[in-house]
């Protein structure tokens, strides 16, 4: 999707990382190119091939509804019925507990062979070079526009002077991401979920209804399935609309994690089926891996 990400995880290969590795490296990489669909303030899964075991780990990584959520937050208070969707998901109330960090940390603390800081430092180095803004980011800016024009931050970094989108070939830096990476790699996912970056979203974000206490998704989601051998200190946050946005999600808890009904055919992507399940994954770090993500903004 991005030349920029694609050569971050081909980096961390390079430099004796696994797939695992690559993936986060990747994904961390497209929160700097392509922000409205990646990054480290949405969510997603991982889907890992285990190679040696002939296992299949699936990682839930999808938001969840903050500590603070209610079953009538959506509601006019006024007439009982459901507020417009728009309305309602472009709101601070409609943002969910961001989890792909605590996905990211938990897919390489089992599966990698490097670090997350290791594998966050490509990414670090895109943000702080910057890069060269293409068509397609145009046209992701323009789809969103209003809602960029309404964020000051998002103005300020996505937009020209004048409110438009910023013209193909354009340097692009990012800074302040380059810097809150940096903490994650330096102090972890706890930085986020339970330190002052965590505290810093909240108080700017949406007071009252994300808090401190709200849930840490993705740390602790996992499961595994065997598959037959026959088959082979904060800076300051300010807010950036929707490139780092709501998880556009209900205030009902998303289902657990996925797991997949039957093993795909050899060389095929499996599509996960959506179960219940919070068992530990249990396999030893293996010699091979594959992995594949998916992120929401």
């Amino acid at each position: 999707m991005d030349v920029g990400a694609s050569q971050a995880g081909i980096d961390v290969l390079k430099h004796g990382g696994n797939a695992v590795d690559a993936a986060v490296a990747t994904a961390s990489a497209l929160g700097v190119t392509i922000p409205f669909v990646a990054g480290p303030g949405g969510g997603g899964f991982m889907v890992i091939y285990l190679a040696k075991t002939h296992q299949v780990v699936t990682i839930d990584g999808r938001e969840n509804c903050p500590a603070a959520c209610t079953t009538t937050m959506f509601l006019d208070p006024k007439t009982g019925q459901p507020l417009d969707y728009n309305y309602a998901s472009d709101q601070p109330l409609a943002t969910g507990v961001p989890s792909m960090v605590a996905a990211w940390a938990k897919a390489v603390s089992l599966y990698g062979r490097k670090s997350l800081a290791a594998d966050l430092q490509p990414a670090i180095g895109v943000a702080e070079r910057g890069f060269r803004v293409n068509q397609d980011f145009v046209q992701l800016t323009q789809s969103d526009l209003p809602e960029l024009q309404a964020y000051p931050a998002s103005r300020a970094l996505l937009l020209t002077k004048d409110g438009d989108p910023l013209p193909v070939g354009y340097l692009l830096r990012n800074p302040d991401l380059a810097n809150t990476y940096r903490l994650l790699a330096k102090y972890g996912p706890s930085y986020l979920y339970n330190g002052p970056l965590g505290q810093a979203i909240v108080q700017c974000r949406c007071p009252g209804c994300l808090t401190r206490r709200s849930p840490q998704p993705g740390a602790a989601s996992s499961t595994t399935r065997r598959w037959s051998r026959r088959w082979p200190p904060a800076t300051r946050i300010r807010p950036t609309g929707p490139a780092r946005r709501r998880a556009r999600s209900s205030p009902r808890r998303r289902a657990a994690t996925p797991t997949t009904s039957s093993p795909p055919t050899s060389g095929a992507t499996s599509s996960p089926s959506p179960t219940r399940s919070t068992s530990s994954a249990a396999a030893a770090r293996p010699c091979r891996a594959t992995a594949s993500c998916s992120t929401t903004r």
